[in-house]
C-alpha cells in the first residue's frame, strides 16, 4: 500500500470561534482599507483616474493598473496566516475585477475620444483646404473622400450602426460642399451659382432653400459691376460702340457713359429696372471717384502754388515762382484758371513788396473754426462760413475751411448727388 502524507492521514485542526471571528474581522477591516484604496484610485477629485482626460488617460492605463494590485498585495501582505489571506483573496477577488473593468473602461472611452478627435480634425483640416483653394477640384475630392473615409473610422470607433454612419458621411460631404460654395461666391458668384445647381442634391436642403436666391442676387450684381466696367472702358455692347475716355475731363464723357449703360442694361436683361439701376450705379460711382480726386488734386495743386507763393524768397512772377520747384510747372499747367488768378494775385504783392492786410477778428474766427473741426466735426459741419466775418479772410483761407466742411458732409442721397455733381473741366496749356 501507498502511505498518505501526514495532511491527510490525520484531520485539520478544528478552528475555535474565537479565532474564526478574529480572522473575519481583520479580513474585513483589510478588504476594506483596499477597497477604499482602489475606489480614491478612480474617483479621488485631485488625482483621480477618472480625472485624467485624452492622452494622459490612455497612456497611463498600464500603470494605474498596476497601482490596484499593488493595493490588494499590500492589504493582503498586511494579514498573517494563510487563512486570512485565503478569506482575503476570494473577498477581494470581485472588488479588483470591478475595478480593473472600470478602468479599462475609461482607458477605452479616452482613447476612442483622441481617435475621434483625430478623425474629425483630419475632417476639418481637408474642408479647410478645398476652401482655401475653390478652383483646385483634387483637394475638393480629396474632402469628399476624407469625409467617407472618417465617417467608417469613427463609426468602428463607436459602433456606430449604419444609418448613423451614413448620416455622418452626410453631414461631412455637405459641409465640404458648403464651405467650397462659400469660397467660390466670395470669388466668381457665376459660378457658385452653377456649382449649388450642379450639386444641389448634396447640400442641405435648409441652405438650399436661402443659397439660391441669394447667390442669384450675387450673380445679378456682379454682372451688373462687369457690363459697368466695360462701359467705362468704352467697350462695344449689344452693337452699340462706346466712348473711350480721351483725356482728364470726364465730364464730357459722363452723358455718354450713361446712356451707354443704359442700353447695355437693357440689352442684357431686358424689363429689368433693378439691373439697369444697379449698372448706373456703378457707371455713377466711379463718376463720383473721378469728380472726388480732381477736386482732392485741385486742392493739392493750389495749396502747392499757395506755398510756393509765400516762400521766404518772395517770388515776384509765374518764372520766379516756377523756377523754385519743378513740381510747380505741373501744379500750375493743372491749376484752374480762378487759382491761378488768386496766384498771381499774391505775386503781384510780392513784386510790391508789402502784405495784404489781414482782418485780425476774422483771423480769430478761421483758428476758433479750425479747433472746433477737429474737437467738435459735427459742429464744424453746421458752422455758417458764409458769414461776413469769414468773407474778410484771404480767398485761400476761406476757400481751405470751405472744402474741410464739404469734406465733411458726405451725406447726401445718391440721386441727390447725381443731380448735384458738378464737373470742372481741366485746361491744359
Amino acid at each position: 500500500m501507498i502511505p498518505l502524507p501526514d495532511n491527510l492521514r490525520r484531520p485539520p485542526a478544528p478552528v475555535s470561534p474565537v479565532h474564526s471571528a478574529r480572522d473575519e474581522t481583520a479580513v474585513d477591516a483589510a478588504v476594506a482599507r483596499a477597497a477604499a484604496r482602489l475606489h480614491g484610485l478612480q474617483f479621488n477629485p485631485e488625482h483621480g483616474y477618472y480625472g485624467w482626460k485624452g492622452e494622459d488617460a490612455a497612456d497611463g492605463h498600464a500603470t494605474i493598473r498596476q497601482v490596484a494590485h499593488e493595493i490588494v498585495r499590500d492589504a493582503r501582505q498586511s494579514l498573517a496566516g494563510e487563512r486570512r489571506r485565503a478569506l482575503f483573496d476570494g473577498a477581494i477577488r470581485p472588488i479588483l475585477d470591478r475595478t480593473l473593468a472600470s478602468l479599462a473602461g475609461h482607458a477605452a472611452a479616452e482613447a476612442a475620444g483622441l481617435h475621434a478627435t483625430a478623425a474629425k480634425a483630419r475632417l476639418e483640416a481637408a474642408i479647410r483646404d478645398a476652401a482655401a483653394h475653390p478652383g483646385d477640384d483634387g483637394r475638393f475630392a480629396h474632402a469628399v473622400f476624407t469625409a467617407d473615409g472618417e465617417s467608417r473610422r469613427l463609426a468602428a470607433i463607436h459602433g456606430w450602426d449604419q444609418p448613423t454612419t451614413q448620416a455622418f458621411h452626410r453631414a461631412g460631404s455637405e459641409r465640404a460642399h458648403a464651405a467650397r460654395l462659400l469660397a467660390i461666391a466670395q470669388i466668381d458668384p457665376n459660378r457658385a451659382l452653377e456649382f449649388f445647381r450642379a450639386n444641389r442634391d448634396q447640400f442641405d436642403p435648409r441652405l438650399g432653400a436661402h443659397a439660391e436666391p441669394k447667390l442669384t442676387l450675387l450673380a445679378k450684381s456682379a454682372k451688373a459691376r462687369a457690363l459697368a466696367e466695360a462701359v467705362l472702358r468704352g467697350e462695344t455692347i449689344a452693337g452699340t460702340p462706346g466712348v473711350r475716355p480721351t483725356n482728364s475731363d470726364f465730364a464730357t464723357h459722363f452723358s455718354a457713359w450713361r446712356s451707354h449703360a443704359n442700353l447695355a442694361a437693357t440689352a442684357c436683361e431686358p424689363g429689368d429696372c433693378d439691373f439697369a439701376n444697379e449698372v448706373l450705379n456703378h457707371v455713377q460711382g466711379h463718376v463720383e471717384r473721378l469728380n472726388s480726386e480732381a477736386a482732392a488734386k485741385d486742392r493739392d495743386d493750389r495749396n502747392l502754388l499757395l506755398t510756393g507763393a509765400l516762400d521766404p524768397r518772395r517770388p515776384r512772377d509765374e518764372a520766379e515762382l516756377l523756377a523754385l520747384d519743378p513740381r510747380l510747372k505741373l501744379a500750375w499747367v493743372d491749376a484752374r484758371p480762378e487759382v491761378r488768378a488768386g496766384i498771381r494775385a499774391r505775386l503781384r504783392h510780392n513784386a510790391r513788396g508789402y502784405e495784404p492786410p489781414l482782418d485780425g477778428e476774422a483771423l480769430r474766427h478761421a483758428r476758433w473754426a479750425e479747433g472746433l473741426r477737429h474737437a467738435h466735426p459735427e459742429a464744424f459741419r453746421r458752422l455758417d462760413l458764409a458769414h461776413s466775418v469769414y468773407r474778410r479772410l484771404p480767398a485761400d483761407l476761406h476757400q481751405a475751411l470751405l472744402d474741410a466742411q464739404t469734406d465733411a458732409n458726405p451725406n447726401r442721397g445718391s440721386a441727390d448727388r447725381l443731380r448735384r455733381l458738378t464737373f470742372r473741366p481741366r485746361r491744359h496749356g
